[in-house]
């Protein structure tokens, strides 16, 4: 999330309501994360997830439009 969107969200809300997470805290030490997320929303934090899957490893982009622009860059730069 940009700044400018996150300096938003702590306009409208109190602070208390505002959880700010980066994704390498998720990578680097998940159950962690997760732990503060549980705590943050009051639910029961003893849940681990299992860490193991890894989603969408193939890393290829779910929106459209991404797609089309990495394809189109990808043959622009074979020829």
């Amino acid at each position: 999330m940009s700044t400018r969107k996150s300096k938003r969200y702590i306009e409208l809300f109190p602070s208390h309501q505002i959880l700010i997470l980066f994704r390498e805290e998720l990578e680097q030490n998940g159950a962690n994360t997760m732990k503060k997320v549980f705590e943050f929303l009051e639910i029961d934090n003893s849940f681990q997830p299992k860490f193991e899957i890894n989603f969408n490893t193939a890393m290829v982009p779910r929106n459209s439009l991404v797609k089309k622009i990495i394809s189109f860059n990808t043959l622009k730069n074979k020829y």
